[in-house]
């Protein structure tokens, strides 16, 4: 197996899991933004659980 089929293989296996990370960072990045306490609680409530 050549490095660049590894890499593909990886990215390919980790692709889902980057989407998901992506949205979660989407998620956090809107809560600091946010001046709402009970907004952030939530989200980081909902986010330990998930």
């Amino acid at each position: 197996m050549t490095v660049m089929q590894k890499i593909k293989g990886t990215i390919g296996n980790n692709f889902l899991h980057n989407q998901y990370s992506l949205i979660i960072v989407t998620i956090l990045a809107e809560v600091e933004k946010s001046e709402t306490f009970m907004f952030k609680k939530v989200c980081s409530t909902f986010l330990l659980k998930w």
